[in-house]
């Protein structure tokens, strides 16, 4: 399946109020599962995970955990990174709560922010991407 395939079925299937969708085309299987302001994509084969990221410039920071997100440590507080922060390795970039514990999560690159893929309090799936540095 062609990526921009990927990104027209993700779109269009976002639209339904469905919370699970699985397609599968040519041997390849795409799963997605619908959260609050979260889509999570999970391919079946390496080629087509690449594929969804190869138009994506720098390097992702993705989760290491499930959890949920959280942008600074105090409500209401500054966010550890916005679009445009310069960050250094071992920065910390977000807080991420499991199982009543807070995570905190650090940069394992540098660079620039430039995407941030979640919003504060959404639900966190294992290799999620969080953040573009470029």
């Amino acid at each position: 399946m062609k990526v921009d395939n990927i990104y027209k079925l993700i779109e269009e299937v976002s639209k339904l109020n469905v919370t699970y969708f699985e397609y599968e085309e040519e041997g390849s299987k795409i799963s997605l599962t619908f959260a609050p302001k979260t889509v999570v994509v999970k391919q079946e084969t390496e080629e087509a995970e690449v594929a969804v990221f190869e138009k994506l410039q720098g390097s992702i920071i993705k989760s290491p955990i499930v959890g949920t997100y959280y942008e600074s440590s105090t409500e209401g507080g500054e966010p550890f990174v916005k679009v445009g922060d310069v960050i250094k390795k071992g920065d910390v970039v977000a807080i991420i709560e499991a199982m009543k514990l807070m995570n905190e999560i650090k940069s394992e690159c540098e660079g620039t922010v430039t995407k941030v893929f979640i919003e504060n309090g959404d639900p966190i799936e294992y290799g999620q991407p969080l953040f573009e540095i470029a």
